[in-house]
């Protein structure tokens, strides 16, 4: 149980990296989240490994606590969790390009 969610960089695939979320996974905090990573990067958005660094401190820094966020390879993470799937995020733009579900 949970809004649970998988933002994959770039691609999906097992070997992809991955941000887990267990209770911030809607579509909506996920742009919240995007978004003000976006206004992080500035004028480096573009910088794909930064963008994805700051992306995961963005999230960091919006869940309290020790749980509910992880980082890993898709296939170590729960990309088939029946509430909002997983969001493919373009490196390079901060944007979610698709949704599986």
């Amino acid at each position: 149980m949970g809004n649970r969610a998988v933002i994959a960089f770039d691609k999906y695939d097992d070997k992809s990296i991955g941000i887990y979320l267990h209770w911030h996974g809607s579509k909506e905090t996920v742009e919240q989240f995007l978004a003000e990573a976006r206004e992080l990067m500035g004028d480096r958005l573009g910088d794909e490994s930064y963008a994805r660094a700051r992306l995961m401190q963005v999230i960091g820094n919006n869940i309290e606590g020790n749980l509910s966020f992880g980082v890993g390879l898709c296939e170590c993470l729960d990309c088939d969790n029946y509430d909002n799937g997983t969001y493919v995020v373009d490196s390079s733009t901060l944007q979610i390009t698709e949704n599986i579900n």
